[in-house]
C-alpha cells in the first residue's frame, strides 16, 4: 500500500515531464503554449492535492483500524473481567448462603453466622 502512495506521489511530476513530449508544441503561439503550460500546472496541482488528501484519508483509515482494534481487545478483557468478578460474587455469595443454612447444633449455641 506504501508503494502505492510513493507512485501517487511522484507520478504528477511524471506528468509535467510528458507533456511536451505527447503534444507538438511547434505549432503553438505563445498564448497558446502559456495557457497550456498553465493548464497543465493547474492539473499537476491539483492530481498533487488529490494524492496528499488520499494520502491523508489512508492514513486516518489505518489509524482507526488501529483503533478499533484495540477497542475490541480492550472490550473482550473487560468482559473476561467482569465474567470473573460475577463468578467471584456468586461463589462469595453461594458460601454466605450455605453458612446461613446451617442448623443450629443446639439450643443456646451460636452459629458462625449469627452475630
Amino acid at each position: 500500500m506504501r508503494a502505492n502512495r510513493l507512485q501517487r506521489t511522484m507520478f504528477p511530476g511524471l506528468i509535467v515531464a510528458l507533456v511536451p513530449l505527447t503534444i507538438p508544441t511547434s505549432g503553438l503561439t505563445q498564448d497558446s503554449q502559456q495557457t497550456l503550460n498553465e493548464t497543465v500546472s493547474a492539473q499537476v496541482r491539483i492530481d498533487t492535492d488529490s494524492a496528499s488528501s488520499q494520502l491523508r484519508i489512508s492514513q486516518l483509515a489505518d489509524d482507526t483500524t488501529d483503533l478499533l482494534a484495540q477497542f475490541r481487545l480492550t472490550t473482550q478483557q473487560l468482559d473476561r473481567l467482569s465474567q470473573g468478578l460475577l463468578r467471584i460474587l456468586r461463589e462469595s455469595g453461594r458460601g454466605k448462603k450455605s453458612a446461613a443454612q446451617e442448623p443450629q447444633s443446639g439450643p443456646g449455641t451460636k452459629s458462625a453466622v449469627s452475630g
